[in-house]
């Protein structure tokens, strides 16, 4: 049983996705798979990632491959991080929420 949640609200060109829980490598396959269905097809997409329980390297990696693809495309891709204490200041301190 994934221990992540993944909600998705959309339309035929819009999509609000809130990502929870475990955003480790641990479940990164399952969440791709997830998002990429939510995805398809959408020309406007947000993500909210919140309430998380444990993050890495591989959710940055995720985020970005996605941003790059909604970008090339000219479509909107708009990402909302919530983060408590520690991840907060592990995301701000090596730089990456400056590149998302």
């Amino acid at each position: 049983m994934p221990d992540f949640n993944l909600e998705v609200k959309k339309d035929k060109q819009n999509a609000s996705v809130l990502l929870e829980g475990n955003l480790t490598v641990l479940n990164m396959a399952a969440i791709h798979k997830e998002l990429s269905k939510a995805l398809k097809g959408i020309k406007n997409a947000e993500i909210q990632v919140a309430n998380v329980e444990d993050a890495d390297i591989t959710l940055v990696q995720l985020i970005i491959a996605y941003r790059k693809k909604f970008l090339a495309a000219k479509q909107e891709f708009t990402i909302n991080f919530t983060l408590s204490g520690e991840l907060n200041n592990l995301f701000a301190r090596s730089g990456i929420l400056n590149l998302l």
